[in-house]
């Protein structure tokens, strides 16, 4: 994939009511489904396959190095979404993430996608980055002040699936 025409390639993006922080520093990141396969054996030895019957949501594990106004906006958004869920409508699926970070990889484009371009694998399969209706528990977040900047270490957790 040519990320030439992205300006601050990786990044991570939280928006929610026109408010917005971009994180471009990652010191730790990884993108997980919370559900899948899980298999097990029997007595007899036979495989046993389990597995939920809806399609799994995705969760971030991110430590990013922010600098002391990113941080200001960081918590200005999240704090903003957390208060969102506890006003009507109880819309939780108002903040946004733009995973420019780890592309995903379908056969088709399931999701809004978070830039303007893709790129069609060699098998018909669509590689582009998402976007993702997200949730981030407050209690997740912990900060380490290091001199001009501050790693900030957090949770995401998907929410409803977005549909392009």
């Amino acid at each position: 994939m040519g990320y030439s025409t992205i300006e601050d390639y990786p990044y991570l993006k939280l928006e929610i009511d026109g408010k917005a922080v971009t994180l471009t520093k990652f010191v730790e990141y990884s993108r997980e489904p919370l559900h899948g396969a899980i298999i097990d054996y029997a007595f007899s030895g036979n495989e046993l396959i389990k597995r939920t019957p809806h399609e799994s949501k995705f969760m971030w594990n991110v430590t990013a190095a922010a600098n002391w106004e990113e941080r200001k906006k960081f918590l200005y958004v999240t704090q903003l979404a957390d208060r969102k869920l506890f006003q009507p409508p109880y819309n939780a699926y108002q903040l946004t993430l733009s995973d420019v970070y780890l592309s995903i990889v379908e056969s088709a484009i399931t999701r809004p996608k978070a830039d303007s371009f893709e790129e069609v694998g060699e098998l018909g399969d669509v590689e582009y980055f998402a976007k993702f209706a997200v949730a981030i528990s407050l209690s997740s977040i912990r900060e380490k002040p290091l001199g001009d900047y501050v790693e900030i270490s957090f949770m995401i957790n998907e929410l409803q699936k977005l549909t392009a």
